[in-house]
């Protein structure tokens, strides 16, 4: 046996319920790719083959291949997803949104049948592209909509951000541990 140079790798232990998980991940077609890569990853791993064997199969680099090994060994299953992004802070606090959504949905605009995102910008103070991101959000379309209804309720702004808030950022599922 030839000596092997280098740092060993990181052993990925799985349990029967966790390899049953990735290779149902690796099997549906509706799976991200990147997840597809990352339970062969994983499971390439945990079969005990080298980096190279995992490359060759996965697809992946050896970069990948490493940074992978290692997320799983060390914290499971569960960093399947990557990690979120940081990103640019927003700009526009909650005051701002709750103002777009109610001059939406509470006022007409003069001389014409519904708001356009530039004359909402306009008079919101923002740019259109805030008003548009906003309105996709809050799934508002005003002008896809021939009537336009408006609403009356005062607390609007907080029961459309709740609702749509279980959409965007569902709650975990209690029965389901590998998700």
């Amino acid at each position: 046996m030839a000596n092997k140079i280098g740092r060993p790798a990181f052993q990925v232990v799985l349990s029967l319920e966790e390899r049953n998980f990735l290779e149902g991940v690796v099997r549906k077609t509706t799976s991200p790719q990147s997840h597809v890569t990352r339970a062969k990853i994983a499971l390439g791993a945990a079969d005990g083959l080298s980096h190279k064997e995992i490359m060759s199969f996965s697809g992946a680099s050896g970069f990948t291949v490493a940074k992978w090994r290692k997320r799983f060994s060390l914290f499971g299953v569960s960093v399947l997803s990557d990690a979120l992004r940081s990103g640019t802070p927003r700009t526009h606090g909650d005051e701002k949104i709750a103002e777009i959504i109610r001059l939406t949905t509470t006022t007409e605009r003069r001389n014409a049948t519904h708001w356009s995102t530039t004359e909402m910008a306009k008079v919101a103070g923002v740019s259109q592209s805030t008003v548009s991101r906003i309105w996709r959000t809050f799934g508002l379309k005003p002008h896809l909509i021939e009537y336009f209804n408006i609403s009356t309720d005062p607390n609007f702004t907080e029961k459309v951000r709740d609702v749509v808030g279980l959409y965007l950022n569902p709650p975990k599922c209690r029965t389901c541990s590998m998700l």
